[in-house]
């Protein structure tokens, strides 16, 4: 980039110099039109300076760049350090100990959500969101799962054949499908992408461990976990998986719906993020139809639920297409992720043009 910008056409420089620099092959960058364009306008921007004077200001629009890259953007050495940690030791203990994964989910659920709380914004109702709410849920269970021997009635709770299927419906319906739905975005230097991220895709796969490693489960923890899952598992019909995962989804929509109702100013800014969905008839401004809109969605949103339910009934009774399932919904967010992370990239080198670019229209006007 330097030695483009440095040598602009017309300059006086030793040829031989220039090649002993270039490794290997020279390609000549200026028959690329994007770059002709970037010349010249480099070029007219800087035309009055010296060559050192292009550098030291090409320099220093990196440079201050770099700056608001690292404060705006949190793109720091811990962060990516965190991050990293974060994907090799889930993959490390969910590959080699499956029956202790559920801690590990607990303790991350724990930190994550607790991060969230404190850095939302006033007014903020995202975190009544189905998903977010079943998150805190799986906490909750979490720790009556740790609880669960001092307690008779925690253990018999947690230990209930309904309790467990209608976990595994909502993990690998609702939550696992919102990761296409969002677009959520495996990026591991960023928080807010790894929370979003997280919420919708560990329960399942935590899921998929008690589902088939559940004699390792029991192995570990014979004092927490007593459900002989694996006694009754090729018993389970459509129903049976089905009617816990709607239950459980009604009685969040219920109480969801009837707090838009009564809460003005939570109706208005929970829908108003919401675009309308494909099957929904179109609502006038008034306060009266906010309703009626968060109704229509909260409606729409129950159906295609309901369908995501009636697909895990498949991943229950099949390792393979359990397992197919959680790697393409983890292949799609490393793929939403990179591509994020190269736009962004794109847009961060060109900064340092758009601001010539805006430069020269203040000159002309």
């Amino acid at each position: 980039f330097f030695r483009i910008m440095s040598k602009m056409p017309g300059d006086s420089q030793d040829k031989s110099q220039d090649q002993e620099s270039t490794p290997m092959v020279e390609v000549d960058y200026r028959d690329d039109p994007v770059v002709k364009i970037l010349l010249n306008l480099y070029e007219e921007q800087t035309k009055s300076m010296p060559d050192d004077k292009k550098l030291e200001e090409g320099l220093q629009l990196v440079k201050n760049y770099q700056r608001r890259l690292q404060v705006k953007d949190e793109v720091r050495t811990p962060s990516f350090f965190f991050g990293n940690l974060n994907f090799g030791l889930t993959g490390f203990l969910l590959g080699a100990f499956p029956e202790h994964f559920w801690v590990w989910q607990l303790c991350k659920c724990s930190f994550l959500l607790s991060l969230i709380v404190k850095r939302r914004k006033p007014r903020d109702y995202s975190l009544f969101e189905f998903c977010w709410i079943m998150n805190f849920a799986s906490v909750g269970m979490g720790l009556a799962l740790a609880v669960a021997p001092y307690f008779p009635a925690v253990h018999d709770l947690v230990n209930l054949p309904f309790t467990s299927l209608a976990i595994f419906a909502i993990a690998n319906g609702p939550l696992a499908w919102s990761v296409v739905v969002f677009r959520n975005a495996f990026v591991m230097h960023d928080w807010f992408n790894t929370a979003c991220l997280f919420i919708h895709i560990s329960p399942p796969v935590c899921t998929w461990t008690f589902r088939w490693y559940h004699a390792r489960v029991l192995a570990a923890y014979p004092q927490r976990v007593t459900l002989p899952l694996n006694e009754y598992a090729d018993a389970v019909t459509f129903l049976d998986i089905v009617v816990p995962g709607a239950l459980v989804y009604c009685t969040w929509m219920v109480l969801y719906t009837t707090l838009q109702f009564i809460w003005d100013d939570f109706c208005c800014l929970s829908t108003a993020s919401k675009g309308a969905l494909p099957i929904m008839l179109p609502m006038p401004g008034a306060k009266s139809s906010n309703r009626l809109r968060a109704l229509q969605y909260n409606l729409t949103q129950f159906l295609l639920a309901l369908l995501c339910i009636s697909c895990t009934v498949l991943m229950w009774h099949s390792f393979y297409i359990h397992t197919g399932f959680l790697l393409f919904i983890i292949l799609y967010a490393i793929y939403i992720g990179a591509y994020k992370i190269r736009r962004s990239t794109v847009r961060w080198y060109l900064k340092p043009f758009d601001a010539l670019e805006n430069a020269k229209r203040r000159d002309r006007n």
